[in-house]
């Protein structure tokens, strides 16, 4: 029988197995630059950069991303 410790690491492995392969790097100077000119955080701008590259909508309830990336940004009822 295995202990909680042994267990506890082999599911921490497994799950980081499956989060690497959903891991998608953006470019930095793309999110700085976009949070400085928009005036969004850098962990949102981020986000909108992501979804860009991606050419895919980001989903969210902030009023001030749906105001500043209409052209990215959704809210999900929508």
């Amino acid at each position: 029988m295995e202990s909680a410790t042994a267990l506890a690491i082999e599911l921490w492995n497994k799950a980081m197995e499956r989060l690497e392969l959903c891991e998608y790097p953006v470019l930095g100077d793309k999110v700085l630059d976009l949070a400085i000119r928009f005036g969004c955080s850098g962990y949102d701008a981020g986000f909108v950069v992501l979804a860009k590259e991606l050419n895919c909508p980001l989903l969210t309830f902030d009023h001030k991303l749906l105001q500043l990336f209409p052209d990215v940004v959704l809210k999900p009822d929508s």
